[in-house]
């Protein structure tokens, strides 16, 4: 009984631990999205404006 009592407690501490872990873990995921996010936001704008001026010179030497 007592076996059944200590692996009972191991695993609510198991428990408490991961939700705790996941709590404080979150904020950090979901800043590494927004800047991933915003990186490749810069990058899309890059790579128009880059599209625009080879357009622009392609008209110039023709």
């Amino acid at each position: 009984m007592l076996t059944a009592l200590g692996a009972a407690v191991v695993a609510a501490v198991a428990s408490l631990a991961g939700v705790t872990l996941g709590a404080l873990v979150e904020p950090l995921k979901l800043n590494a999205a927004r800047r991933a996010k915003l990186r490749q936001d810069r990058a899309d704008r890059c790579a128009g404006m880059i599209e625009e001026f080879a357009l622009v010179a392609r008209k110039h030497t023709s």
